[in-house]
Protein backbone atom coordinates (compact mmCIF):
# COMPACT_ATOMS: atom_id res chain seq x y z
CA UNK A 1 0.00 0.00 0.00
CA UNK A 2 0.96 3.64 -0.99
CA UNK A 3 2.25 5.43 2.34
CA UNK A 4 -0.75 7.72 3.54
CA UNK A 5 1.26 11.51 4.54
CA UNK A 6 0.63 12.70 8.00
CA UNK A 7 -1.22 15.98 8.14
CA UNK A 8 1.71 17.67 9.74
CA UNK A 9 5.18 16.45 9.23
CA UNK A 10 8.73 18.65 10.02
CA UNK A 11 10.91 19.15 6.93
CA UNK A 12 13.80 17.28 6.33
CA UNK A 13 16.59 17.64 9.08
CA UNK A 14 19.73 17.80 7.18
CA UNK A 15 23.47 17.92 8.84
CA UNK A 16 26.96 17.49 7.14
CA UNK A 17 30.28 16.49 9.42
CA UNK A 18 32.98 18.00 8.66
CA UNK A 19 35.99 16.24 10.68
CA UNK A 20 37.65 19.27 12.49
CA UNK A 21 34.88 21.50 12.14
CA UNK A 22 31.82 19.77 13.12
CA UNK A 23 28.68 19.21 11.73
CA UNK A 24 26.90 21.66 9.64
CA UNK A 25 23.27 22.01 9.77
CA UNK A 26 22.50 25.76 8.18
CA UNK A 27 21.85 25.79 4.46
CA UNK A 28 21.90 22.41 4.05
CA UNK A 29 20.00 21.57 1.20
CA UNK A 30 19.24 17.82 -0.41
CA UNK A 31 19.31 18.94 -3.61
CA UNK A 32 23.13 19.14 -4.70
CA UNK A 33 24.09 17.84 -1.48
CA UNK A 34 26.48 15.66 -3.12
CA UNK A 35 28.91 17.75 -4.57
CA UNK A 36 29.36 19.65 -0.85
CA UNK A 37 30.42 16.07 0.67
CA UNK A 38 34.37 15.92 0.94
CA UNK A 39 36.43 12.71 1.24
CA UNK A 40 35.87 12.40 4.52
CA UNK A 41 32.39 13.85 5.22
CA UNK A 42 29.64 11.97 6.68
CA UNK A 43 25.85 13.57 5.20
CA UNK A 44 22.89 13.06 8.52
CA UNK A 45 19.38 12.86 7.41
CA UNK A 46 15.98 12.11 8.60
CA UNK A 47 12.74 12.32 6.67
CA UNK A 48 9.25 12.07 8.34
CA UNK A 49 7.10 11.12 5.66
CA UNK A 50 9.38 11.98 2.71
CA UNK A 51 7.96 12.69 -0.33
CA UNK A 52 8.07 11.67 -3.97
CA UNK A 53 10.15 14.27 -5.06
CA UNK A 54 12.59 13.96 -2.10
CA UNK A 55 13.12 10.38 -2.48
CA UNK A 56 13.72 11.30 -5.81
CA UNK A 57 16.14 13.61 -5.15
CA UNK A 58 17.97 10.99 -2.89
CA UNK A 59 18.36 8.27 -5.87
CA UNK A 60 20.04 10.48 -7.94
CA UNK A 61 22.11 12.60 -5.19
CA UNK A 62 23.13 9.66 -3.28
CA UNK A 63 22.52 6.78 -5.86
CA UNK A 64 20.54 5.19 -4.06
CA UNK A 65 19.16 1.62 -5.62
CA UNK A 66 15.63 2.12 -7.11
CA UNK A 67 13.92 -1.03 -5.67
CA UNK A 68 15.04 0.51 -2.12
CA UNK A 69 13.13 3.74 -2.85
CA UNK A 70 10.45 1.79 -3.97
CA UNK A 71 10.41 0.03 -0.42
CA UNK A 72 10.14 3.20 1.52
CA UNK A 73 7.60 4.62 -0.95
CA UNK A 74 5.29 1.39 0.16
CA UNK A 75 3.90 0.34 3.65
CA UNK A 76 4.62 -3.03 5.08
CA UNK A 77 7.74 -4.14 4.23
CA UNK A 78 9.33 -7.12 5.43
CA UNK A 79 12.14 -6.24 8.26
CA UNK A 80 15.30 -6.77 6.41
CA UNK A 81 18.66 -5.89 5.00
CA UNK A 82 18.99 -5.32 1.44
CA UNK A 83 22.98 -5.35 0.52
CA UNK A 84 23.80 -2.87 -2.77
CA UNK A 85 27.21 -2.19 -4.18
CA UNK A 86 27.74 1.43 -2.44
CA UNK A 87 24.48 1.06 0.51
CA UNK A 88 22.58 -0.60 2.41
CA UNK A 89 18.78 -0.56 2.94
CA UNK A 90 17.49 -1.88 6.09
CA UNK A 91 14.03 -2.05 7.48
CA UNK A 92 12.95 -1.91 10.95
CA UNK A 93 10.24 -1.76 12.93
CA UNK A 94 9.62 0.43 16.56
CA UNK A 95 7.48 -0.64 19.18
CA UNK A 96 5.73 1.11 21.30
CA UNK A 97 2.69 1.85 23.92
CA UNK A 98 0.75 4.24 24.17
CA UNK A 99 -2.31 4.65 26.39
CA UNK A 100 -1.93 0.70 26.68
CA UNK A 101 -1.93 0.50 22.98
CA UNK A 102 0.92 -0.97 21.11
CA UNK A 103 1.84 0.93 17.83
CA UNK A 104 4.35 0.05 15.65
CA UNK A 105 6.31 2.07 13.31
CA UNK A 106 8.04 1.42 9.95
CA UNK A 107 11.52 3.22 10.57
CA UNK A 108 14.19 2.51 6.93
CA UNK A 109 17.23 3.74 7.02
CA UNK A 110 20.02 4.13 4.25
CA UNK A 111 23.47 3.59 5.56
CA UNK A 112 26.47 4.19 3.03
CA UNK A 113 30.08 5.13 3.60
CA UNK A 114 29.44 9.05 3.96
CA UNK A 115 25.66 8.82 4.82
CA UNK A 116 22.80 7.66 6.65
CA UNK A 117 19.36 8.84 6.05
CA UNK A 118 16.24 7.99 7.95
CA UNK A 119 12.64 7.67 7.11
CA UNK A 120 9.85 7.40 8.71
CA UNK A 121 5.96 8.41 9.03
CA UNK A 122 5.16 9.68 12.31
CA UNK A 123 7.34 11.77 15.01
CA UNK A 124 9.87 9.32 16.55
CA UNK A 125 11.41 11.63 19.69
CA UNK A 126 14.03 9.37 19.85
CA UNK A 127 15.29 10.14 15.78
CA UNK A 128 15.03 13.59 16.90
CA UNK A 129 17.74 13.18 19.84
CA UNK A 130 19.83 11.02 18.14
CA UNK A 131 20.17 13.82 15.42
CA UNK A 132 20.57 16.75 17.69
CA UNK A 133 23.13 14.40 19.53
CA UNK A 134 24.69 14.01 16.06
CA UNK A 135 24.68 17.85 15.59
CA UNK A 136 26.84 18.68 18.98
CA UNK A 137 29.39 16.15 18.24
CA UNK A 138 33.20 17.81 17.26
CA UNK A 139 36.60 16.34 17.04
CA UNK A 140 37.57 14.09 14.33
CA UNK A 141 35.48 11.37 13.48
CA UNK A 142 35.83 7.97 11.56
CA UNK A 143 33.31 5.63 9.94
CA UNK A 144 32.88 3.40 13.22
CA UNK A 145 31.48 6.75 14.93
CA UNK A 146 34.16 6.89 17.72
CA UNK A 147 35.40 10.56 18.76
CA UNK A 148 39.06 10.74 18.88
CA UNK A 149 40.40 13.57 21.18
CA UNK A 150 43.53 14.43 22.86
CA UNK A 151 43.13 12.04 25.23
CA UNK A 152 42.68 8.95 22.31
CA UNK A 153 39.30 7.37 21.71
CA UNK A 154 36.13 8.33 23.65
CA UNK A 155 32.94 6.84 23.94
CA UNK A 156 30.73 5.70 20.83
CA UNK A 157 29.17 9.20 19.87
CA UNK A 158 25.88 7.36 19.61
CA UNK A 159 26.36 6.11 23.73
CA UNK A 160 23.41 3.65 23.42
CA UNK A 161 23.23 3.71 26.96
CA UNK A 162 22.71 7.58 27.17
CA UNK A 163 20.59 7.26 24.25
CA UNK A 164 18.21 4.06 25.95
CA UNK A 165 17.81 6.31 29.15
CA UNK A 166 16.45 8.72 26.95
CA UNK A 167 14.30 6.88 25.27
CA UNK A 168 11.29 7.21 27.57
CA UNK A 169 9.45 4.90 29.31
CA UNK A 170 6.85 3.64 26.62
CA UNK A 171 9.28 2.34 24.64
CA UNK A 172 9.24 -1.66 24.33
CA UNK A 173 12.53 -4.25 24.80
CA UNK A 174 14.88 -1.12 23.79
CA UNK A 175 18.38 -2.80 24.95
CA UNK A 176 20.38 -0.46 23.03
CA UNK A 177 20.42 2.37 20.58
CA UNK A 178 20.67 -0.01 17.50
CA UNK A 179 16.87 -1.99 18.83
CA UNK A 180 15.47 1.45 18.55
CA UNK A 181 17.23 2.55 15.22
Amino acid sequence: AVRARPEKRHPPRLAIFEPGAGPRTDGVQLAGVRSKLGPKSFLFGDFQAPTDEELATLQRELNIHPLAIDDVQHRHQRPKIDVYPDHYFLVLYRITTVENRITIEEIDLFIGPQFLILCHEGEVPLLKEVFERFCRMTGEHDVSGQRRGAGGADRAAADPDVVVARAGSNDVGAATAADQV
